[in-house]
């Protein structure tokens, strides 16, 4: 038996969803948007584009909520690839200083608004992101086991070529910054992204009303709307 996942809605507005934790020290931030399927031609530039974005340590959210700012002790971000024609989701995740809530979360939107093509992927941030994910692709294939997951759930699960892994390569070593900055402007947009926040209420609502980033919403556990 199959089941066939219905396709998703249309991206409405950007929303922040509040969920209200007492006393939380940290809140707990997560933006995410639709994506493309993983049979996307798009695949490729994307994976170079959230290297330079938010995977690595050394990568423009981490080195802004982090490094620039100390709203955190780490930010990331990653594409959740789902076989084709399902789509992907790109899911962006930190914990941030109750009080600095807004303010993290004005620079987050604000890098999502630079990969677009505000702030253009340099060439060091190329290289470094090119080289980064084909160094890393023999670690990713070293046993017996990594093999034999590589072919049933990347290749066979997607419908992929025997070769995927010379083509993936090759394909990566060719992404240009145009390339970056296409696909981010296609599939990456902060006024339509869904937030969700989970922190102490009373410390962090005043300071996200007063930013006016998005309407927000209350919500229970559950996620559904409750009364203000």
């Amino acid at each position: 038996m199959s089941y066939q996942v219905p396709p998703p809605k249309p991206a409405s507005k950007t929303t922040i969803y509040l969920y209200d934790r007492p006393n939380s020290p940290q809140s707990v931030v997560t933006i995410g948007q639709i994506g493309p399927s993983r049979s996307s031609d798009d695949f490729y530039a994307l994976e170079v584009m959230n290297t330079v974005f938010g995977q690595l340590s050394g990568s423009r959210l981490s080195q802004n909520l982090r490094e620039k700012h100390a709203y955190t002790y780490g930010a990331n971000s990653f594409w959740q690839w789902r076989r084709s024609p399902e789509v992907a989701t790109f899911i962006g995740s930190s914990s941030i200083v109750a009080p600095k809530t807004d303010s993290a979360l004005i620079e987050w939107l604000g890098e999502l608004r630079g990969i677009r093509g505000e702030r253009p992927v340099t060439d060091k941030e190329l290289d470094f992101a090119r080289t980064n994910r084909i160094a890393g692709l023999p670690a990713t294939l070293e046993s017996d086991d990594q093999i034999a997951n590589a072919v049933a759930f990347t290749i066979l699960q997607n419908n992929l070529p025997p070769d995927y892994y010379q083509q993936y390569v090759r394909r990566i070593s060719t992404i240009s910054a145009a390339d970056v900055s296409a696909a981010a402007s296609k599939y990456i947009d902060p006024d339509n992204a869904t937030i969700v926040i989970v922190g102490d209420r009373k410390v962090i609502e005043p300071g996200l009303r007063a930013a006016n980033v998005a309407p927000i919403v209350i919500v229970d556990e559950n996620g559904k709307p409750v009364g203000s």
